[in-house]
């Protein structure tokens, strides 16, 4: 459900709430092939993980990549943006095969 215009909207990810300022990490050693601004979305980084793998992180607000560069699984690429009432880091997950959305839940590690 969209926070602001209450109406249901695909998001090709998930939402992850963090604290304030958050460093974000690269989930799988990759390489930056795209990064995107967007008014309503903060910066975008797509990283590419070999066969047709990739990964977008959007919602950033300070970038610590640049396009074309190799990072490291764990390799800070980014620091989240505060969500719409600044109380808290939020950022959007998505990860893609061959062009198609998955759901990121069933790549990332359980939470304990």
């Amino acid at each position: 459900r969209h926070p602001v215009y209450r109406d249901w909207r695909f998001r090709p990810g998930v939402l992850i709430s963090t604290p304030l300022n958050a460093s974000v990490s690269a989930i799988l050693d990759g390489r930056v092939v795209q990064i995107q601004s967007e008014r309503m979305q903060g910066l975008i980084v797509t990283l590419e993980h070999g066969d047709e793998w990739q990964s977008v992180y959007r919602g950033l607000v300070r970038l610590q990549v640049g396009e074309g560069q190799r990072v490291s699984r764990g390799q800070a690429i980014g620091v989240v943006s505060p969500d719409a009432q600044g109380q808290a880091g939020q950022l959007v997950l998505e990860i893609r095969q061959g062009g198609t959305p998955l759901d990121p839940r069933m790549y990332l590690p359980a939470a304990r």
